[in-house]
């Protein structure tokens, strides 16, 4: 499965937030089970939700701080990239091919 995510920090705070489709986020159980197993994917660390759309990209997870962290922040400027998750494994998709 690939994914879009930024691994970010802000105040020595680190999480990743992960781009969804809005429907992830309609039920809280999906959408804790998802959270749980990308924390595993990421070695334990904290994940948002983003679901972007037509008005302010949704959040879940993550707690306070981060949610009102990311409030202040664009989204659209966050370092961006695909990973490819598998078996509880976490790879970084290279954004260009190399020959």
């Amino acid at each position: 499965m690939e994914i879009q995510a930024a691994l970010t920090r802000v105040r020595n705070v680190e999480f990743v937030v992960v781009a969804v489709s809005k429907y992830v986020l309609e039920s809280p159980d999906h959408a804790n089970a998802f959270i749980d197993d990308l924390e595993d994917n990421f070695f334990g660390v904290p994940v948002v939700l983003a679901a972007f759309g037509a008005e302010q990209p949704r959040l879940f997870g993550g707690g306070p701080f981060i949610r009102q962290r990311l409030a202040q922040t664009p989204l659209l400027s966050l370092p961006w990239e695909t990973y490819h998750l598998h078996r509880a494994s976490l790879q970084r998709r290279p954004t260009t091919d190399v020959a």
